[in-house]
């Protein structure tokens, strides 16, 4: 069987990931539901957006997960994109 080139690259990308990008990416998959930047920051424990944000921009630009649609933020009333794998 012979594995399609984007099948190989997305399959490199995965392995070349640093550990905020993993634990960003597994935490995506186990979900239902998409989750905002901020619902990622808490699920994972991290005290700061900027420990979630750079990642969550680096793993878009991947490929591996996407924006699907946008919420209100209960913390700071704006509008948020959420997040989840492609």
């Amino acid at each position: 069987m012979k594995i399609h080139n984007n099948s190989k690259k997305s399959f490199k990308d995965i392995n070349d990931l640093s550990e905020r990008q993993t634990a960003i990416l597994k935490l995506l998959m186990d979900q239902i539901h998409p989750l905002t930047d901020r619902e990622i920051k808490q699920k994972l424990g991290f005290y700061d957006m900027n420990q979630v944000r750079p990642r969550i921009t680096e793993l878009i630009k991947k490929d591996l997960i996407m924006e699907v649609d946008s919420v209100i933020c209960k913390v700071s009333n704006k509008s948020v994109r959420r997040l989840s794998i492609c």
